[in-house]
């Protein structure tokens, strides 16, 4: 029979003198790694969701922006203008959003 001279690094139980932790402790440690790879994973999707809304309310307040300019109104300055086209993607990204749900 083998030599238990190593004590696990997390329990403290008698382990081989190969090794450094039992098996219990190593299949809770994969355990807890699978768990926040997990999270992490939900984590990034909702990230990269966000992002591409974000995207989204750019091209959209670009599309709006240069149709404003094109129909030339002369009574709103383009600060104007550009702050209408940001309501604008905003008013529509909201209503996309609440239509998906």
């Amino acid at each position: 029979m083998p030599k238990l001279t190593n004590k696990c690094a997390i329990c403290g139980k008698p382990i081989l003198k190969s090794m450094t932790i039992c098996a219990k402790c190593s299949f809770d440690k994969e355990a807890r790694q699978r768990e926040i790879d997990s999270q992490m994973e939900v984590y990034n999707v909702r990230l990269q969701s966000a992002f591409l809304w974000e995207k989204r309310r750019y091209e959209i307040a670009k599309d709006c922006y240069c149709r404003m300019i094109d129909e030339t109104r002369p009574d709103l300055t383009l600060n104007q203008l550009a702050k209408q086209a940001v309501e604008q993607a905003d008013i529509l990204i909201k209503a996309l959003k609440e239509y998906n749900q």
